[in-house]
């Protein structure tokens, strides 16, 4: 049985809460707030898309999201949830936005950890203040997470 976006953003906290960071866990969040948020993340198309010497990847009228680039499948084990979060839309947004800097914050490591440390800054202020509506909160939940090792290799993927 599918979970409701609302469990699986439970799960995603109960992780963060303990610096965990499980991919299928990961993986579904990301999967189902795309798909709850079209008007961010879906774009019709206003002709063909086919890259020279590529297949098509779309014709014009086509809707497209990150996921038409991309084979999206389901793996096991399944995930079971024991509660779930109210249903907050915004919320996990502004969650989402946390967890995919994460990655960025990660690449952008240098041998200064001065330098490391300002960029995250500034990837936090820009969230902040930009208009994402990303809460201060869920950067701080998130912000255990931005060391390599908290990384699985499948994320690395």
């Amino acid at each position: 049985m599918d979970l409701k976006v609302t469990q699986i953003h439970s799960l995603l906290m109960e992780d963060l809460a303990v610096s965990h960071w499980r991919d299928n866990v990961i993986s579904t969040f990301i999967y189902y707030v795309i798909l709850e948020n079209p008007q961010i993340f879906e774009v019709t198309l206003e002709e063909d898309w086919t890259p020279e010497g590529e297949p098509a990847i779309g014709k014009k009228g086509d809707k497209l999201t990150p996921f038409s680039l991309i084979g999206v499948t389901k793996d096991s084990p399944v995930l079971t949830a024991k509660s779930e979060l109210p249903d907050a839309k915004k919320a996990r947004l502004s969650l989402l936005l946390c967890v995919l800097i994460t990655y960025r914050k990660i690449v952008m490591k240098t041998n200064n950890p001065t330098q490391h440390n300002e960029g995250i800054q500034r990837l936090d202020t820009f969230l902040k203040t930009s208009g994402f509506g990303v809460s201060e909160d869920d950067l701080k939940l998130t912000r255990v997470l931005a060391i390599e090792s908290s990384f699985t290799i499948q994320f690395r993927k």
